[in-house]
């Protein structure tokens, strides 16, 4: 191999691990700012359908499936939602729609602003081993896409007066 190649190998090889301690720090112990919030919820997890009378909250499980989030409680890639009604939305990690890679981490739009973001400064959440739950109350009426951390997966919530 003449030197050329070999800087070049070389450099690949350091840029790859360079973005795999990037993306494992986003979403691991490794991580130089301390996520705000509580991301990892140890309450059992619910396979409940959705439960809306006194005050308590929607459940509903958000998984993966065709490149894009997926509700397997409901069976749809839509969600439709309560306005004002509490929402919980279990991330799935294991099984056949579990959510992987970037997927883990999921950024939702300031009009649905979470209860337990990682890194509230940019409304996002990064599933952690063990049982991971969203936590948001609608507070207004429309239709509102969500993202993976990385803003390609996409998932869509309407939200019902």
């Amino acid at each position: 191999m003449n030197a050329d190649r070999i800087l070049a190998v070389g450099g690949m090889a350091f840029m790859a691990v360079v973005v795999g301690v990037a993306l494992l720090g986003s979403a691991g112990a490794w991580s130089l700012s301390p996520p705000v919030g509580n991301a990892v919820d140890t309450a059992p997890p619910s396979n409940a359908p959705p439960a809306v009378r006194n005050g308590e909250a929607q459940r509903y499980q958000l998984g993966y499936k065709d490149y894009a989030f997926f509700f397997p409680t409901t069976g749809s890639d839509t969600l439709t939602v309560q306005q004002g009604k509490p929402v919980e939305l279990e991330v799935i990690l294991s099984g056949p729609n579990a959510v992987v890679g970037c997927m883990s981490s999921q950024k939702f739009p300031a009009s649905l602003r979470m209860d337990n973001p990682t890194y509230a400064d940019r409304n996002l959440f990064v599933a952690k081993p063990g049982v991971n739950v969203i936590r948001f109350t609608p507070r207004e009426a429309g239709t509102f896409r969500f993202t993976c951390g990385m803003g390609m997966g996409v998932g869509q919530i309407t939200v019902t007066a």
